[in-house]
């Protein structure tokens, strides 16, 4: 146990374990990758007119600097894509399998774990090997399989920030990069800028100077555009296989996972259960036998079971065939009185109509029935009317003739009065009950209202009938009669 910290050999100096790298040897690997792009392959072997060559030589420093982080971020990309291969190369040795098959115990967990110590050591690996000695460590010391979940869940947690930290100093290059671009593209506009000014002070006659101010501006510019052409293409060339490779170290740590739950995990809980003792071995027996009882009745009520199910299923393949007989029937009949129910709504409707047109043309003939009985009850009321206003205007002329004469009595003159009013009375009772009859007939008229003319038709008798009513109204008012003396009053 005290040589688990990490890869030894040569390994060692490029790869620390847990999914990093080592910053300061990756840095001078990218040192010595550098000087062997600029001074013996590539660059030596183009011509210094090649567009390659200047880019990399002809720029200034900036694109030096560029080469530089280019190959220190790749070096650290490799080296951990090396540690990759080899964590997952313990992973596929199936570590656990080779020590121990089958489930195992608390008391064998600790043989277990020194076991893989040993094939840690010797293969280098860091990750795997770390959780399942400290999981194995864990349920040695609390015999429960439960206590190994949360040891991977906070060795998984740890990987995952680890891992996360591992790619920082690549994102730092892959940000750098353009900026050390930006960088020589002001460079070279500041000297463009200079050679420009030059160019402005020369003197025209001065041709040389003419030349020499015109590459000054002209150099400058390259420098300016070249610098950020080279500086996007190398951090891109960079950002690509980091974003690879470290979709593929996440998707090892998950593989990582799901090997500790089936070779520890799984494994201790299965030992945990099938873990033989006295009292377990007599209620397995115990079971055992009972387990023969319930299969023999199960074998005896299977046969009786399956003769009354398939006399069960004869039964109800005829009741069904039977069924489906009888709802056939049943269709045909519905079907045909489908039929003649459609004749009966036909013969409906036709006598809907006919009783509809009917009730129309006896509507409208007891509307003119009532409209003429309503003008010859008022005419002979305003005849009656007439006439009592007639022989109340006579027997007051009477009663003044009488009375001036002093010939009648007063009497038979109030007997003569009584009997007139009387007669005026049964007028006014008869007219009321006329009113009566017309009001029973609008309640019979809209009863037979089926049109939109009846309708109409009904609507003009009732304004009539509004109209009348008031007149009618005060002729059934009772009247008082009052007979002045006008000898009296002389």
């Amino acid at each position: 146990m005290s040589k688990q910290n990490g890869p030894r050999g040569l390994m060692r100096l490029f790869y620390v374990g847990r999914m990093d790298a080592n910053l300061g040897v990756c840095g001078f690997l990218g040192l010595v990758l550098t000087a062997i792009f600029y001074y013996l392959f590539p660059l030596p072997l183009l011509s210094p007119d090649n567009y390659i060559y200047q880019l990399f030589v002809k720029r200034g420093w900036v694109p030096y600097a560029i080469t530089i982080l280019f190959f220190w971020g790749a070096s650290i990309l490799l080296a951990k894509y090396l540690g990759m291969r080899m964590e997952r190369a313990y992973l596929l040795a199936d570590p656990v399998a080779k020590v121990h098959k089958g489930p195992f115990s608390p008391e064998s967990a600790r043989q277990i774990a020194s076991d893989l110590t040993e094939l840690w050591e010797a293969s280098r690996a860091t990750v795997l090997p770390n959780r399942l000695v400290r999981m194995l460590g864990q349920f040695a010391s609390t015999g429960e399989p439960e206590s190994m979940q949360g040891v991977l869940r906070e060795e998984s947690e740890i990987d995952e920030a680890e891992l996360s930290a591992s790619y920082t100093m690549v994102k730092v290059f892959a940000w750098a990069i353009p900026i050390l671009g930006f960088i020589g593209t002001v460079i070279g506009i500041v000297q463009a800028v200079a050679g420009f000014s030059n160019f402005v002070d020369a003197s025209v006659a001065d041709i040389s100077q003419i030349k020499s101010g015109l590459g000054l501006v002209t150099g400058g510019l390259s420098v300016a555009f070249e610098t950020t052409l080279l500086a996007l293409v190398v951090s891109l060339i960079l950002m690509i296989p980091m974003s690879a490779l470290q979709k593929s170290e996440e998707n090892l740590l998950t593989a990582f996972d799901r090997y500790c739950i089936d070779s520890t995990i799984t494994r201790a809980v299965k030992r945990r259960i099938e873990t033989p003792t006295p009292e377990s071995a007599i209620l397995a027996k115990v079971l055992e036998v009972s387990m023969r009882n319930q299969l023999d009745i199960l074998e005896r009520f299977k046969g009786t079971f399956i003769s009354s199910l398939a006399g069960e299923c004869e039964k109800f393949s005829a009741t069904v065939s039977s069924f489906t007989q009888e709802q056939k029937r049943s269709l045909l009949e519905f079907a045909r009185l489908a039929e003649s129910m459609t004749g009966r709504f036909d013969e409906l409707r036709a006598l809907s109509k006919e009783v509809t047109e009917s009730a129309t043309t006896a509507a409208s003939a007891a509307s003119r029935e009532i409209t003429a009985a309503l003008r010859e009850n008022v005419a002979h009321l305003a005849k009656e009317r007439k006439a009592a206003q007639e022989e109340i205007s006579a027997l007051i002329k009477a009663v003044k003739k009488t009375a001036a004469e002093g010939a009648v009595s007063m009497e038979s003159l109030r007997s003569g009065l009584e009997a007139k009013v009387d007669a005026f009375t049964a007028a006014v009772e008869e007219q009321t009950k006329a009113t009566e009859t017309l009001n029973a007939a609008n309640k019979n008229l809209e009863l037979l209202v089926t049109s939109k003319e009846v309708v109409n038709v009904l609507g003009a008798i009732r304004q009539q009938l509004a109209q009348l009513k008031p007149a009618v109204e005060r002729l059934s008012r009772p009247r008082t009669i009052r007979l002045i003396d006008e000898q009296a009053e002389q």
